[in-house]
């Protein structure tokens, strides 16, 4: 794979990461797989509080990876609800709670693989806000009559 694609799938998984969080996942981890797999790129894990919770994620991040134009290729559920499964092709998700998450320990299948961050770092906050700024000043600036 070469190393934009790879970039892009990065991405991908990191927004994936990201959506999950804002919806109160916990324990997300993001597995980078290419050089170990041919199933995929990589893995996201995350645990929801309760079926309820593990059902919905798995829905809202449908939903969301759909308006983004994601193709999902299978979904499934195992064990009502306790464990949602998403394939992305390039990325799969994995939902699950926590004591399915523990007992079946599919993170540990993957030992190889390296875990990648996929939280905002402090840097990328601040170019953001940097750039959010420059905007709003610009925005701000009065318009000169001539």
């Amino acid at each position: 794979m070469n190393e934009t694609n790879n970039r892009s799938q990065y991405r991908t998984a990191r927004y994936i990461a990201r959506l999950l969080d804002a919806k109160k996942a916990q324990n997300i981890i993001i597995l980078d797989v290419h050089s170990v797999s041919d199933i995929t790129d990589y893995f996201v894990f995350a645990t929801g509080t309760s079926t309820t919770h593990v059902a919905s994620l798995g829905e809202q991040l449908k939903k969301e990876c759909l308006v983004l134009g994601m193709k999902l290729l299978r979904s499934e559920r195992c064990n009502d609800t306790q464990w949602v499964v998403l394939d992305y092709g390039t990325v799969i998700v994995h939902i699950f709670l926590e004591d399915v998450r523990e007992h079946y320990q599919i993170e540990q299948l993957w030992a190889d693989a390296r875990v990648v961050a996929w939280k905002e770092t402090q840097r990328e906050r601040t170019s953001q806000g940097n750039r959010r700024r420059s905007v709003a000043r610009t925005v701000r600036k009065p318009i000169q009559s001539t």
